[in-house]
């Protein structure tokens, strides 16, 4: 199985219009056949610096070769992650994330985080956004890409269904 994720600042303004045409995108490749799911996710606790409101696409395929034919089953859907301009692939501007004034990287903080009930433990100060040097060149200026990968799943895990010994499931 492989996984691909890709790492997205929305234009501001328009971060309602990016989750919406990501999320429309998603539901429009679950019948393809190489499809294997996905998500469209919404960086919520400040992880990413000023970067605010980063969203992560992740979908499966089942090889390289499912990728190619998903991309050609998918080529006439609107994608909102495509370059709006052919040619050349713009790079990665994920470079972004680690200019900010103002990062996670606090350490002895983390337990502060861990409820990520909206506040978490410390503010955020307006110091001006580096979304304003972001080249927003994907779904018609709505996204800006700030990394990617395409990674295979060597291990998975949910949460066992299985009850706990000791513990009664029936009458």
């Amino acid at each position: 199985m492989l996984r691909h994720f890709q790492l997205f600042a929305p234009a501001p303004g328009r971060e309602v219009e990016a989750e919406r045409a990501l999320s429309q995108w998603l539901e429009q490749v679950r019948g393809v056949e190489e499809f294997r799911g996905g998500f469209v996710l919404r960086e919520y606790a400040g992880e990413f610096g000023e970067v605010v409101g980063a969203l992560a696409v992740m979908y499966d395929v089942e090889s390289r070769e499912a990728g190619a034919a998903f991309r050609k089953a998918t080529a006439d859907i609107r994608n909102p992650m495509a370059q709006d301009v052919p040619g050349d692939e713009p790079a990665d501007q994920g470079i972004v994330l680690f200019q900010s004034a103002h990062g996670h990287a606090h350490g002895a903080e983390r337990a502060a985080h861990d409820d990520h009930g909206g506040g978490h433990g410390h503010e955020h100060p307006d110091t001006g956004s580096p979304a304003t040097s972001l080249g927003y060149d994907r779904g018609g200026g709505l996204l800006a890409r700030l990394m990617h990968g395409h990674f295979t799943i060597v291990a998975s895990g949910s949460p066992s269904t299985a009850p706990s010994p000791g513990l009664e499931t029936g009458p």
